[in-house]
């Protein structure tokens, strides 16, 4: 979606100056700076399921993770120290 911010994507245009009258200057800037990470997951989120992983007796080994660069069915393998 960051193409929507770039100027020189032509075929966004309209839905730039949309965005444009819709949001004030600051909101504006906020959410085309989101753009660049906005595939990552909150870090907050992330402790918080580490947390119930740590809880449930999860001590390393092998994660599963969707690696967002790639197709949706495209997996990550962490392998986390045991």
């Amino acid at each position: 979606m960051p193409d929507v911010f770039d100027p020189a994507k032509e075929s966004w245009a309209h839905e730039r100056a949309e965005l444009q009258t819709l949001l004030d200057e600051a909101s504006y800037d906020a959410a085309q700076r989101t753009t660049i990470n906005a595939h990552y997951t909150d870090p907050a989120y992330v402790r918080e399921i580490w947390s119930a992983l740590d809880a449930l007796g999860f001590d390393g080994g092998t994660v599963l993770e969707p690696d967002p660069e790639r197709e949706p069915s495209s997996v990550l393998l962490l392998n986390l120290p045991t």
